[in-house]
């Protein structure tokens, strides 16, 4: 089950990064590197709006999950302004990031075998990036379970949206019997800031 709280792993102090800058680059801290970029309208203005991934040198390697960063930076027309930085969000330079109505969908996997998914969407609203979205999946890529409509064995799959507060999951096992498969809601509380959220499936230490 995911966790109910985000609490702030322990890492080594991160560089500041600037709040106005002329171009993106001007973001970028001394010894970190962009992985990817994606511009698009995130505040509904009619502005291209830019989303840098960064990680720092050490990290580069595509090895460690230590030290990757979202930069959310806003169009002013004249430059660009932060509007947040997201320490706690990527964790690997595989990062699949979309923009639309103003929801930034950023979707990662990892591992060989089982392989593990993991969805998050962000709304932009309140001058901010918020929590609205969590999916995470892990599946045995390798079996498939034709009496189960074709669904992969081993699978764990959770998905909640934070606004309704509704939760689905499922759960099957490696000899392809269906443990779980129900719809309840959870608690729904205040939505988290992305630069406050820290994936409670991934390990930042």
């Amino acid at each position: 089950m995911l966790c109910s709280q985000y609490s702030v792993a322990q890492r080594k102090i991160m560089p500041d990064i600037l709040a106005e800058g002329k171009v993106d680059s001007n973001f970028i801290p001394k010894g970190y590197t962009q992985i990817a970029s994606v511009s698009a309208d995130i505040n509904n203005d009619n502005k291209a709006d830019i989303i840098l991934a960064i990680t720092d040198d050490d990290s580069v390697d595509y090895s460690s999950n230590y030290n990757y960063a979202l930069l959310i930076l806003a169009n002013t027309g004249i430059g660009y302004k932060r509007i947040a930085v997201a320490w706690h969000v990527i964790y690997n330079s595989y990062a699949d990031i979309t923009v639309k109505k103003n929801v930034v969908t950023i979707v990662q996997q990892k591992g060989v075998n089982p392989e593990v998914s993991i969805t998050r969407k962000f709304r932009y609203q309140y001058n901010n990036l918020y929590l609205i979205g969590y999916t995470y999946k892990y599946w045995d890529k390798y079996k498939d379970c034709d009496n189960i409509n074709e669904e992969s064995a081993n699978t764990y799959y959770e998905d909640i949206n934070y606004i309704t507060g509704a939760r689905y999951r499922k759960k099957i096992s490696s000899d392809c019997k269906r443990l779980l498969d129900i719809h309840d809601k959870i608690q729904v509380k205040p939505l988290i800031k992305i630069e406050d959220f820290n994936d409670p499936k991934v390990n930042f230490n």
